[in-house]
């Protein structure tokens, strides 16, 4: 969007912008990040947790992989200390749309990005506001990025900001009087 934009940043609103970012990650180092980007995940926990999801929905049988179980489909994964639990849900975005609808369901959600995708594209030729269209391209991408590895679209408050994403990337249709006018 900024290269779209090009807005003109003056000296000092570059100082200000490089001194809060030298903050903002003196403050993530401080805090531990680094340390939790160095080191594995002790089983059971973080992305240990997601691997045991997938091979534990890998191990439902092919009925359920292909078809899905419905809204109310479960699997048996495990806890944070590796006992079995049954799980309605799954942190990762294709693992939950899987067991919900199957391939169908996951070829059915790669051909909505891809829409969307598309109506981004259309929408850019047609000389809709690159800004509008950046910021729902990015609130798109964003959510699925963020969905592999924590389901925020199958919760309310990611399906929300999907369908404003889906809207933004939309573009505008004129009626026949005012393209006329």
């Amino acid at each position: 969007m900024l290269i779209t934009g090009r807005p003109h940043l003056s000296r000092r609103a570059i100082a200000v912008g490089s001194l809060l970012a030298v903050l903002i990650a003196g403050a993530a180092l401080a805090g531990g990040t680094a340390s939790r980007l160095t080191h594995a995940d002790p089983p059971h926990v973080g992305l240990n947790f997601r691997r045991d999801e997938i091979k534990s929905f890998l191990r439902t049988s092919p009925t359920t992989k292909y078809l899905g179980q419905g809204l109310g489909g479960r699997f048996i994964g495990k806890d944070v200390n590796g006992r079995p639990a049954p799980a309605g849900w799954a942190h990762e975005l294709p693992v939950w749309i899987a067991l919900k609808t199957g391939i169908f369901g996951l070829l059915c959600a790669s051909v909505a990005l891809a829409v969307i995708g598309r109506r981004a594209r259309q929408a850019l030729k047609q000389g809709a506001d690159h800004i509008t269209v950046f910021a729902g391209v990015a609130v798109v991408v964003g959510l699925v990025a963020m969905s592999m590895t924590l389901d925020r679209l199958a919760l309310v408050e990611g399906a929300l900001p999907l369908i404003m994403g889906v809207f933004l990337v939309s573009p505008g249709r004129r009626s026949p009087t005012t393209a006329n006018a």
